[in-house]
């Protein structure tokens, strides 16, 4: 069973965590988070672990596990990247603050290697449509060691170095083939309990993978409830979904959105995957923004990035984790809204003037209906997506066809244009002209 303190960002949940670490000093605890700069947060209460330097690390790791350190903070990256996780996690008490990600999706990138796909086997799963994979980590360790780098061994260093489960969805592994990764709650093997501090976790993919999945139990010491926030305004686009394929085509509604934002304020704390451009002046921040203290007296929070899972990963999350549409949607982008816009004046003071900008109305639900109470809603004018021209029958294609055929000038005519012309009107579904045209221009007309 995991304890879990799902209260809301600002309701000190790290503090409470390092009081603990205080309080139990006969306690060994390893504290395990997402960003360089939660990490630091931890520093006062034991010995900190990060680098960019992934050998460096394991060294940082093994030399604080030989001096049996009473507290070790540790980022998500390192840990996932340890390969002893049950030497870290043994005879302690894992602190995990804010939501582990335990889901990966990852191209089979082995092409120049086929002859070694014999260290996997592939079979059928429960699921209908999905294959599990397992390794043969004896054989993985052969081709690990071999001295041939025409391909990333780093993929099967990360299968090698984590419990997970791995699925994919053809019967057999490919040179193109998609593996789906899903940490095991077995990485905290050996460990004395685990306390989880995340708010809103039971919407995280980490509960819905490891509930479903594995059967893990947890148990919510504190739930999650809705800011009250009376001077809260969601600004937000009246397209339902932000896309980056549809920005690419057309950047008006993007367009007239930061307008919008430029008009209320010079400098909004923002995100935004779809362009790097900071000349504007506004606060640019990443999505994993835990940790991050110092946007506490701004008001003004704006979310442009366009995040939305591909067909095949909503698939697999919906058909062997269970998952709703929404559940796995308001996993990813919602509570990653969530945690950017509790970056701003909310986090300290709940009803302080606030405005968020959203590019799309199912955002601006998420956070009106399951995060926030009290808020105000405000549409942006211009900002609806085009509406789509229905598509074109068959029947009216084939109609098409057949007046290409029968008057030679229409030839290079697209269906679409054809059916804009008097000729449309003037023909048959054969492309041919109505008897009622023929009879009226006395039969002389091209038949």
């Amino acid at each position: 069973m995991i304890n879990v303190n799902a209260t809301g960002c600002g309701r000190g949940k790290s503090t409470f965590n390092r009081q603990l670490i205080t309080r139990n000093s006969d306690t060994r605890y390893l504290v395990i988070v997402p960003s360089l700069a939660l990490a630091d947060e931890y520093r006062t209460c034991g010995t900190v672990i990060h680098s960019e330097n992934t050998k460096n690390v394991q060294q940082q790791i093994f030399r604080a596990i030989e001096a049996n350190t009473r507290v070790i903070v540790i980022t998500q990256k390192a840990f996932l990247d340890c390969p002893s996780k049950q030497l870290l996690c043994e005879h302690r008490t894992v602190i995990q603050d804010e939501h582990l990600e335990v889901y990966y999706t990852c191209n089979w990138r082995m092409a120049n290697h086929m002859a070694w796909l014999d260290m996997f086997r592939v079979t059928p799963s429960k699921h209908d449509g999905w294959h599990e994979v397992f390794i043969d980590t004896d054989r993985a360790q052969v081709f690990m060691a071999t001295d041939d780098m025409l391909d990333d061994k780093q993929m099967i260093d990360d299968l090698l170095a984590t419990h997970q489960r791995i699925f994919t969805n053809r019967p057999g592994l490919e040179a193109d083939s998609m593996l789906f990764r899903v940490i095991s709650p077995d990485v905290y093997a050996g460990a004395d309990a685990v306390h989880i501090a995340c708010a809103n976790f039971t919407a995280t993919r980490q509960f819905h993978i490891w509930s479903n999945l594995f059967g893990t139990g947890f148990h919510v010491t504190h739930a999650f409830e809705r800011y009250v926030t009376p001077a809260l305004s969601v600004h937000y686009a009246g397209q339902r979904y932000n896309s980056k394929t549809f920005n690419a085509k057309d950047s008006s509604i993007r367009a007239a959105v930061i307008d919008y934002i430029d008009q209320r304020c010079a400098n909004p704390v923002y995100v935004d995957n779809n362009c790097h451009d900071t000349q504007r002046g506004w606060q640019r921040v990443d999505h994993n923004c835990h940790g991050v203290n110092e946007y506490r007296s701004e008001q003004h929070i704006a979310f442009l990035s366009a995040i939305n899972y591909s067909n095949l990963v909503s698939t697999f999350l919906h058909d062997v984790v269970g998952m709703e549409a929404d559940e796995i949607r308001y996993a990813l982008v919602g509570e990653m809204a969530h945690q950017v816009v509790m970056r701003g004046a909310l986090r300290q003071d709940n009803s302080a003037e606030c405005h968020v900008y959203v590019m799309e109305t199912d955002l601006a639900a998420y956070l009106l209906a399951g995060i926030f109470k009290g808020a105000q809603e405000r549409l942006i004018d211009g900002t609806d997506r085009p509406q789509k021209q229905p598509p074109i029958a068959g029947t009216d294609r084939k109609k098409a066809c057949h007046i290409r055929r029968n008057f030679e000038q229409f030839n290079d005519m697209s269906t679409d244009d054809l059916m804009k012309q008097p000729i449309w009107q003037m023909t048959n579904s054969n492309g041919r002209h109505l008897k009622s045209f023929r009879a009226a221009r006395g039969h002389n007309a091209q038949a």
